[in-house]
């Protein structure tokens, strides 16, 4: 209906001058005023008036007869006939569905009762005597002829027949199933000039491989206009993904391996729920699967893929659902061997009880990290091991733990010994220190040992506040995020509540050296907010012995300004040595011009590109 305000919708003060006849556009509105024109700058031959607008409307109308077209073409009739017809199919159906079942439990007796009679013949000690003259002539008919061939014979044709009914049974639903899919799609058809539907893309944060963990990566979705998904990173297609009309679920990937290499087979029933068997492969081999119920819930026994599945990770477990929740006991599996797992509760509530041995969440097959204790209606209570063991040995190391109290909140307390996310065979690192319902306080170590040493050495930590806040106070000596053997990177400095103030030195050796030299660092204001100032010495993210580049410059209220250096220098030179750099502007605390150098480290020959 056309709107019967005199004013234009978006400029409120002025009347309507006409109707724009172009294609929409989300500007403006289709009814504009002389604002709308000079400001959209509209051609005058894409405007007409509201009174020529309806007249042409009425001619088309008139010029197609519609009218006389819609009561020719009565749909609604035809459709309430249709209707009528579903009633007496519904009845029908029903009938059938009564008898077959009639039939397939009198087949299922008569087996009952012919194997029973066969089973019997087994028995050395059976009473000829107290057997009915019917029972005696089948003995005699099975001395005589070949009654047992022909019973086992006579069995396999009605399974097969059973069998090929409900293939047939099962590929007519599909048809239906197709048919009113397409149905819908009509359904959902609306007669809209206000929205064009388009092609989105969508920017998303997701995880790669780096050598044999994850980093956090970007990439980007591109849904189609038929719904079809293509996943993107750097105009590199990773995935294809054909989206089912009416599907209801859609997999949600953050994990670029999993986005190229699994797939899930399987059948959506009427309602866009995933039905019956569906299979996951991985690189194209069957890897796990199980049911789902007609409303798209997983029962009965199934293989799913832990979580954050990959080729470093690739364990199954192994299990039964009940309408979509856990029940009973559930394996862990690594290369077909047990490794792990636990019991839910029979009730379908997918409630952990019991004793458990889980993934820890920086699990890798090259170390094996589990999490070992007692689980209360789904919460840890008591004491917890962190175990470890390395692919070669068959045996579990305690290598940390602690206790969580007996409540409802699976809070930590008391003394704990946990692991750093960057734990790794070769190179172990530890924290340890107290608990105080949930939140670290006191003093807390960082330390660290190589693979085949029996003792782990401090190399850091500080103190927190006994508040319950987990603020960190006083002198702290922290570790670089990329902390290993030829990259050994410490931050020493002071915090106050829980702020960076003051001097910070940073320090680092490799795996050869024994003691730790500066080689960075500046100032932090000592203020309420953590802002660096002055001079300042930074690591690359990637700094390491084959590859020591460092960043020298000032910072201003905790923004980098005016000219900044690169500097590099090989494993055993003395020197840095100037690469590149370029100058910081300030504007309205916005950097506006930064020439950057790009450095590639290859055996330790430096490319420099702009």
């Amino acid at each position: 209906m056309i709107n019967n305000s005199k004013y234009c919708q978006k400029h409120l003060d002025h009347l309507i001058r006409g109707i724009c006849i172009a294609k929409y556009n989300q500007k403006y509105q289709q009814m504009i005023c002389e604002k709308c024109i000079i400001e959209y700058q509209i051609p005058a031959g894409q405007i007409i008036s509201i009174e020529d607008f309806q007249k042409q409307i009425f001619e088309k109308s008139y010029n197609l007869r519609m009218n006389n077209q819609l009561k020719q073409h009565d749909y609604q009739s035809q459709l309430k006939k249709v209707l009528q017809q579903f009633d007496e199919y519904e009845v029908e159906i029903a009938m059938i569905q009564k008898n077959m079942k009639e039939s397939i439990n009198n087949i299922s007796n008569t087996y009952k009762t012919g194997d029973e009679i066969f089973q019997m013949l087994n028995k050395q000690d059976f009473n000829l005597l107290q057997c009915t003259q019917n029972e005696l002539g089948n003995l005699v008919n099975f001395l005589q002829e070949n009654i047992f061939e022909t019973w086992v014979k006579r069995k396999q044709i009605v399974s097969t027949e059973i069998q090929k009914g409900e293939e047939a049974l099962e590929s007519a639903i599909k048809k239906c199933t197709l048919h009113v899919i397409c149905l819908t799609k009509f359904r959902v058809i609306q007669f809209s000039t206000n929205q064009e539907k388009r092609e989105t893309i969508v920017q998303m944060k997701g995880f790669s491989k780096f050598k044999n963990k994850f980093k956090l990566t970007d990439f980007n979705i591109t849904t189609n206009l038929n719904g079809d998904k293509i996943y993107k990173q750097k105009q590199q297609i990773l995935r294809r993904e054909k989206i089912i009309s009416g599907q209801k679920d859609e997999t949600k990937f953050d994990n670029l391996e999993q986005i190229k290499h699994l797939d899930f087979k399987g059948q959506y029933g009427i309602n866009g729920f995933k039905i019956k068997l569906w299979n996951y492969f991985w690189k194209g081999k069957k890897v796990g699967g199980g049911s789902y119920n007609l409303f798209g819930k997983k029962v009965g026994k199934w293989s799913d893929l832990c979580e954050n599945y990959w080729d470093e990770k690739n364990i199954i477990e192994e299990g039964y659902y009940k309408e979509n929740n856990r029940v009973g006991n559930w394996t862990f599996k690594w290369n077909n061997r047990q490794i792990g797992g636990g019991q839910y509760d029979q009730n379908g509530e997918g409630t952990k009880i019991g004793n458990w041995m889980e993934l820890s969440h920086n699990f890798n097959c090259r170390h094996q990290v589990f999490d070992n204790g007692e689980y209360l209606n789904n919460k840890k209570v008591g004491k917890w091991d962190i175990k470890y063991k390395n692919p070669v040995e068959n045996y579990f190391k305690p290598i940390g733990g602690g206790s969580y109290d007996n409540g409802i909140n699976e809070i930590k307390i008391g003394n704990w010994i946990e692991l750093s996310p960057h734990f790794k065979e070769n190179f172990q690192i530890i924290y340890t220190g107290l608990y105080q319902n949930g939140r670290k306080v006191g003093k807390w170590e960082i330390k660290y040992k190589y693979q085949n040493e029996k003792q782990f050495k401090p190399i850091g930590g500080g103190s927190y506040d006994n508040g319950g806040d987990e603020i960190k106070i006083g002198k702290w000596i922290e570790i670089n995020e990329y902390f290993k053997q030829n990259s050994q990177i410490i931050y020493i400095g002071q915090y106050k509540n829980g702020i960076k103030i003051g001097k910070w030195d940073i320090k680092y050796k490799n795996q050869d050296e024994e003691q730790f030299k500066s080689i960075g660092g500046g100032t932090y204001d000592i203020g309420i907010e953590e802002k660096k100032v002055g001079q300042w010495i930074e690591l690359c993210k990637r700094f390491n012995w084959d590859s020591q580049i460092i960043f020298i410059g000032q910072y201003l209220n905790g923004r980098k300004a005016g000219r900044w250096d690169i500097q590099y220098k090989k494993g055993e030179c003395k020197t840095f040595q100037i690469i590149g750099g370029g100058q910081f502007f300030l504007h309205q605390l916005k950097v506006l011009h930064l020439t950057k150098i790009r450095i590639s480290v290859i055996r330790l020959n430096i490319q420099r590109q702009n």
